[in-house]
């Protein structure tokens, strides 16, 4: 059996190392607990009210958001009487790449001849971690990953008797603990459930894409946040030599498209 991924993605680039935006009017910071150099839960409270407030925007990388952040931080910092680390100031800059899609091409998964498509973004997110201005994958057979987990210590191998190399590897989110209890820690997911370390071990073995199942009750949220986010630019460490492999393509499909593809014949 044959099956084809094609997945154009259009991206732009940019850094975050951005001049400050315009001073804007900040909550006051609170005092009380500072003055006692203590923490309190109330103070906790009120800090963690304040940049999780409408007025920070998100405090996303590069917007208004991330400077009232940054500057309420730090007046915070001051009325603990703490003093800067960093040579004097209390900020360091540090160059970023954001990838955005400005594309959202049906994804097409070619099943016996027969064209699946999946629509963005209600049935499948992805970008690139490539870092480049436009990433074509196509011609590459699926495969069926399990977790994409490799965990000796667990005696737990996804990867054993499976060549991913050049491969869109799907698979499933959260770890074995989900389905059985026994098995990993239970329901508390551990890291190897987390989709930057499936993104991160498929790639050391050369996949071409990785597409995470998401399934709600194991994540944890339903899939409007994982197509919101997604839709944002994402965030990276400029890539040089000396960077771990990453993946053309990484993404999301939703448990309705995998079924949808799984129907197709694809045998997962």
């Amino acid at each position: 059996m044959r099956r084809l991924l094609l997945i154009l993605l259009l991206l732009q680039m940019v850094s975050c190392a951005e001049k400050p935006a315009d001073k804007v009017p900040l909550p006051a910071a609170p005092t009380s607990a500072a003055s006692h150099r203590e923490i309190t839960i109330d103070d906790y409270k009120s800090r963690l009210g304040t940049i999780s407030s409408d007025e920070f925007g998100g405090r996303g990388p590069g917007t208004e958001g991330e400077q009232r952040t940054v500057d309420y931080l730090t007046q915070s910092f001051k009325a603990m009487g703490l003093e800067p680390g960093n040579h004097g100031e209390w900020v360091q800059e540090v160059s970023a790449v954001a990838v955005r899609r400005t594309n959202s091409t049906p994804l097409v998964i070619q099943v016996r001849g027969t064209d699946i498509r999946l629509a963005s973004p209600n049935e499948y997110v992805a970008i690139t971690q490539q870092q480049k201005p436009e990433v074509l994958l196509e011609s590459s057979p699926v495969v069926y990953g399990g977790y994409c987990i490799d965990a000796p210590e667990r005696r737990w191998n996804d990867f054993a008797g499976i060549d991913v190399a050049g491969k869109t590897v799907i698979c499933l989110v959260s770890d074995p603990g989900n389905q059985d209890p026994a098995l990993f820690d239970g329901r508390a997911m551990t890291y190897y459930g987390r989709y930057t370390y499936k993104f991160e071990e498929a790639a050391r073995r050369g996949a071409a894409a990785v597409l995470v199942v998401h399934e709600t009750s194991a994540a944890g949220y339903p899939w409007s946040p994982v197509a919101t986010t997604w839709a944002e630019p994402r965030y990276a460490l400029p890539l040089d030599a000396t960077s771990p492999p990453v993946l053309p393509v990484a993404g999301w499909i939703t448990t309705d498209a995998a079924r949808k593809v799984r129907r197709g014949g694809t045998g997962f």
